[in-house]
């Protein structure tokens, strides 16, 4: 593709493209870039995605974060976003406008640019101030003015070259310049992995995200990278609270670990009036700050269903690996959907540690039951079955039993006063961790001794596979059916249960068995001897009795402001009464209905009258000749 400084038609323009380089603020600036020149195509026949694929081809690039700005103006002053369809009608009219030239650049790294700008235009305004009418300095004093273009002369520097003289000297900053804080560049995880590469200061999103661009970064040039291991340790935290049970009500919420033993850690523990949403931030805030916890990457927390909880650990955790605690999901499913039947193949489900295997197990409970298929659905199952549990993090646990643990701990401390109640778990801890660090330090072993016996009951379990060799370290391990695939050298099995727990699963075992090697080398570090003594390696210093301890000033403690209650709904206005019902309109007397007189069959009133007067000789009335109407 031919370059021009000119465009050799009238429809054409010039675009001067910048790339390969990075934005630096204050001023706006776009440091060391590669940059072609193109004037030989007509721009304006291009679409928007027509002129991106135009970019992508000619830079090799993939980033979506263009500007564009023209010569003469200042990147601070005329730089404009190139994103849509309508972008680029400005970019092309502006071109046009100017003299048919425009700077094009390619921002690699995901710069807030416009922020960098607001910010300098705010500097600029700090220094742009008028004098004061009413200063002091304009009734009293007289201040020349210096022109701007004055120049003093300085001296030289005569050591400049001397090297001992200038190993004495440090470098001072200038009292009257700002600091400005540095601004560094932000991985773009959307361009190619060949074209990867680390900057001074570059920040990521996640430490996935920096091992990625490092792998990737090595590859493309050939350079022998390898990660210092680190498994060492298990990021596996419990969170639980528990009720005090003495006269002052509240809750203690408490976060425990696990050493390489599969014992209890306490880390943390606090009092609060009530667990809820707030109190739960506040403390998973602190936790996170005093272990470097960030977002939670790398991190796996475990805790029951409470709602304020699980809110908590989404808005300050959101990297983190949350887990529930099964028991408590049985619990409220057995209440809705009783039998033995659901229980079973509720925890088969749990235990599963394949996909294959939980939706197998899923479809048996579908059979039965839908709406207990679906309620299981509803609760987010990656959240307590195996088969989605992240791989690395050597801990399987699908209970949080170390939490339940701590809590019968202390049980009965929390029968106990506030300050008295935190004494004794002080002490609990403070003893415990001395204990378990004697007993570690007299262990004859490079694992601990409860996964060295999970080892050895293995051991009695596998003689019931086969094993058959198919590769360099690599198996196949049979019983009947049933068969899996286990790769010694990346520690793996199909079953994922290595994966899971660091530990070499039943089909691992009978693998490391048939090359008459100790399966107790396969372990993950997180179990020896060595992790085990480096938890216990920090002690809780003692404390003073209070008599014996210096006053600090602050005053005794005061209990916590109690809380404040929740402010009652606001009163209703009061309805005026309906109107009365009108009166119901008068009902209409009944018209008395004429009995017929002479009817077949029957004898009226007024013919048995006639008849006794007749035959009482009543005067005034005839006989039936006289009268014959009587009779009729």
């Amino acid at each position: 593709m031919a370059s021009s400084q000119c465009p050799i038609d009238r429809n054409f323009i010039v675009v001067d493209f910048h790339y390969n380089g990075a934005f630096a603020p204050n001023p706006l600036v776009y440091f060391d870039p590669d940059k072609q020149s193109v004037g030989d195509v007509d721009f304006s026949a291009f679409e928007y995605e027509e002129f991106m694929e135009f970019l992508q081809k000619l830079t090799r690039t993939r980033s979506k974060d263009i500007y564009f700005c023209l010569p003469q103006e200042s990147l601070s002053q005329g730089i404009h976003t190139l994103v849509n369809d309508g972008d680029y009608k400005e970019f092309l009219d502006l071109a046009y406008a100017n003299e048919r030239r425009m700077n094009v650049y390619v921002d690699h790294c995901n710069e807030p640019i416009f922020e960098w700008i607001e910010d300098e235009e705010n500097e600029d305004q700090d220094y742009s101030c008028e004098e004061d009418e009413d200063s002091v300095f304009s009734e009293t004093y007289s201040v020349d003015h210096e022109e701007d273009d004055v120049e003093y002369p300085f001296p030289a520097n005569k050591t400049k070259g001397d090297r001992f003289l200038n190993k004495l000297c440090v470098d001072t900053l200038d009292e009257d310049v700002e600091y400005v804080e540095p601004r560094y560049p932000v991985h773009d995880d959307r361009q190619p992995w060949n074209q990867m590469k680390p900057v001074l200061g570059m920040r990521f999103s996640n430490p996935d995200e920096l091992k990625n661009m490092l792998s990737n970064y090595a590859v493309a040039g050939g350079y022998d990278l390898w990660f210092e291991k680190n498994d060492s340790q298990r990021p596996v935290i419990g969170l639980d609270g528990c009720f005090l049970k003495g006269i002052v009500r509240g809750e203690v919420l408490a976060a425990v670990g696990r050493d390489a033993n599969n014992q209890i850690y306490p880390i943390a523990w606090a009092v609060v009036g009530v667990e809820n949403k707030a109190t739960w931030k506040w403390f998973i805030d602190l936790l996170m700050d005093d272990i470097d916890g960030g977002l939670g990457a790398g991190i796996t927390l475990l805790s029951d269903g409470h709602k304020g909880l699980l809110q908590a650990v989404k808005e300050r955790c959101p990297e983190a690996e949350h887990r529930q605690c099964a028991r408590h999901i049985v619990a409220n499913f057995t209440k809705r959907f009783t039998g033995q039947h659901f229980r079973k193949l509720f925890w088969r489900a749990v235990r599963a540690s394949t996909e294959h295997k939980f939706k197998h197990v899923m479809e048996n409970i579908k059979s039965l039951d839908t709406q207990a298929y679906q309620y299981l659905m509803d609760r987010d199952p990656s959240s307590w079955s195996k088969a989605f549990f992240k791989e690395g993090r050597d801990c399987d646990a699908v209970e949080n039993g170390v939490s339940e643990s701590f809590n019968s701990a202390i049980r009965h401390a929390r029968r106990k006063p506030i300050i008295t109640m935190l004494e004794e778990i002080r002490i609990f801890v403070m003893e415990r961790i001395y204990t378990l660090r004697v007993e570690g330090i007299e262990w004859d072993l490079n694992i601990c001794p409860s996964i060295r016996k999970r080892i050895q009951d293995l051991k009695v379990k596998k003689r019931l596979w086969g094993v058959t060799p198919c590769g360099y370290q690599k198996y196949e391990v049979r019983f009947h059916d049933a068969a899996y695939g286990v790769d010694l050298i990346a520690k793996t099995c199909a079953c994922r249960i290595w994966q899971l727990t660091g530990i070499p699963c039943l089909h691992g075992v009978a693998a490391i068995s048939s090359l008459n090697q100790d399966a107790e080398t396969y372990v993950s570090q997180s179990y020896s001897k060595e992790a085990y003594l480096k938890c216990y390696n920090y002690s809780i210093n003692p404390l003073n009795a209070p008599s014996s301890s210096r006053d600090s000033g602050a005053g005794p403690s005061q209990p916590p402001a109690a809380a404040e209650p929740p402010p009652p709904p606001p009163p209703v206005a009061a309805q005026p009464p309906p109107p009365p019902p009108p009166p119901p309109p008068p009902a209409a007397r009944p018209v008395p209905r004429r009995a017929p007189i002479g009817r077949t069959g029957r004898r009226n009133y007024s013919e048995r009258i006639v008849k006794m007067a007749l035959r009482r000789n009543i005067p005034g009335v005839g006989s039936s000749a006289e009268n014959p109407a009587v009779l009729n």
